[in-house]
């Protein structure tokens, strides 16, 4: 098979995958090493992004610098709780059943301790930033000048928005971030330990903390003072509860309440019901308003009369005058046969023309009787339905404004009387608040004057201590960070996103290369292929075969 000249070497037309032996595996390992050398930029591209990553990552990352110091705990004969005072972070102490190293523990992690190292040092010392800078002994070198470069870049990062991060909040939760407290098991010893930017820095809080720890351990535990001090909040509060219960007494007899919150509560749900009622009459107003003129237009369009058409039986003239005709003739032969005997010539003669008579009365009444259509008008059934139900319909309307005008006086009274509640309820909200307030403030305060008595009760000689066994060290060397590894680990993981890439591409790619996929694709063995003559394959050629003849 030949290829075409005007083609790079080794390409073909693309074709399609008929005939291909499912047997064969996805790639072979010589096809993945020459995608890897024949996509080498699409290797090296994301190796170098990886690479220039993991160098923003390293020049961010600031060093840090870990001072330590250890403390020796002297166990005392108590098991209650360690602070019944309450605190700031501390509203009511710390809970019972902890033995003593577990409580200096909560005094060394406590707020309080926080804030005093920060009072004392500044939150400008607590959130120091990372400022490197080179050694005054180094030399003007290439290599100090792009180090100086670095350090700059480094001082620009991290000195951004450095005073406004200078808060009270920000300074406490960085020094909770940077220190550390560890216990080791069946140990009396303490040790502790801050990480900051500076050696010198964290040295300096590391002492002032430890100093400040042991202080206010010792206030802790002082029970006498705690004691006194919970005895007068106790009856403080006790006195301020019942000026403020009497306060809130007063103010509801002044107004003629007897209990504000369910009078109150009443007045709300009346008022609300009045408006509900308001609305619900102006909603069935306005829906008669509108049936009426509905029914109006459809009264309008209906007939009052309807026109029917009804089949008469006309009855027959005849009968009737022979029927009246006979009762004649009767009435005769009635009055005549008092007078005359039954043979006169006059009651032969009437009842030979009562006969007659009913004899044609017979006949005419054979006669079928005739039947005629009349059209009259009569009422519109559908007319009189419309009409009362719009008559009814202006009875209900009238009703409901009647009811509606009456709903609105009583709607007045009632939101009066809500206001008045209303205009009370922030003043009565404040002494209640304050009334809850104190009571939670006297039970508190109960309940840490007991936990101060059995304190009281252990003596002095079950006191426990904090002493400071090792001093803050001086950081000499940094713990962090390892920027060799970032960079190291920014440039595999751009390797490896290279080489799925190439994968992909490789197992992706339909293009025919080798002579092998020729076979592979047709079935055929290759006679011969056709080298593409350019000057760098002809010099090729002529080299292997000179080599061939020797």
């Amino acid at each position: 098979m030949k290829t075409d000249p005007t083609r790079p070497q080794g390409r073909t037309h693309t074709l399609l995958s008929q005939g291909v032996d499912d047997t064969q595996p996805l790639i072979t390992g010589h096809k993945l090493v020459a995608a890897v050398f024949r996509h080498k930029r699409l290797l090296t591209f994301p190796a170098a992004l990886g690479l220039l990553v993991g160098l923003v990552i390293a020049i961010k990352a600031p060093n840090v610098y870990e001072s330590n110091g250890v403390f020796l705990v002297r166990n005392g004969g108590e098991n209650i709780v360690v602070n019944p005072l309450p605190s700031e972070g501390n509203s009511g102490g710390w809970s019972q059943g902890m033995n003593i190293t577990q409580n200096a523990e909560t005094i060394l992690l406590s707020d309080v301790v926080a804030k005093r190292v920060i009072k004392r040092v500044g939150p400008s010392v607590i959130m120091t930033p990372y400022r490197p800078k080179l050694p005054q002994s180094a030399r003007n070198t290439l290599f100090s000048q792009l180090r100086g470069l670095v350090y700059d870049l480094q001082n620009d990062i991290h000195q951004a928005g450095y005073e406004r991060k200078c808060t009270m909040r920000n300074a406490i939760k960085a020094f909770h971030d940077g220190l550390t407290v560890e216990i080791p098991p069946r140990s009396n010893l303490i040790h502790v330990s801050y990480q900051g930017h500076n050696r010198l820095v964290a040295k300096q809080i590391l002492e002032t903390y430890m100093e400040e720890a042991r202080r206010y351990h010792l206030e802790v535990y002082d029970d006498a003072s705690s004691v006194k001090l919970l005895e007068s909040t106790h009856r403080e509060a006790q006195e301020q509860l019942e000026a403020a219960k009497a306060a809130r007494s007063a103010f509801v007899k002044s107004h003629g309440i007897s209990d504000f919150d369910a009078e109150f509560a009443a007045a709300k749900a009346a008022h609300e019901e009045q408006l509900a009622d308001i609305r619900r009459l102006k909603s069935g107003i306005a829906n008669r308003k509108l049936m009426l003129g509905v029914l109006a237009k459809r009264l309008k369009k209906i007939n009052r009369f309807v026109e029917v058409e009804e089949r008469v039986t006309e009855p027959n003239p005849r009968v009737a005058v022979l029927r009246t005709h006979i009762l004649e003739i009767e009435a005769k032969l009635r009055d005549l046969h008092g007078r005359v005997k039954p043979t006169d010539p006059q009651i032969v003669l009437l009842q030979r023309q009562l006969a007659d008579s009913n004899a044609e009365l017979e006949r005419e009444l054979k006669v079928p009787p005739v039947v005629r259509n009349f059209k009259r008008q009569k009422d519109n059934v559908e007319y009189s339905g419309t009409k009362k139900t719009i008559e009814d319909t202006k009875l209900a309307l009238v009703l409901d404004e009647n009811a509606l005008n009456v709903s609105k006086a009583g709607v007045q009274a009632a939101e009066a009387e809500f206001e008045r509640y209303k205009s009370l309820e922030p003043e009565y909200t404040v002494l209640t608040k304050q009334v809850a307030r104190l009571t939670s403030k006297v039970e508190s305060s109960a309940a840490g004057l007991e936990v101060a008595k059995e304190k009281q009760l252990l003596g002095d000689r079950s006191i426990s201590t904090l002493k400071v066994l090792d001093e803050a060290s001086t950081p000499m060397m940094q713990i962090g960070p390892d920027r060799y590894r970032i960079l190291i680990g920014g440039t595999l993981a751009g390797l490896f996103i290279g080489l799925v890439l190439v994968f992909l591409r490789a197992v992706t790619d339909q293009t025919l290369r080798t002579p092998d996929d020729i076979e592979r694709l047709l079935g055929v063995k290759m006679l011969a292929t056709v080298p593409q003559l350019n000057s760098k394959h002809i010099r090729r050629h002529r080299r292997l075969r000179i080599t061939g003849w020797y």
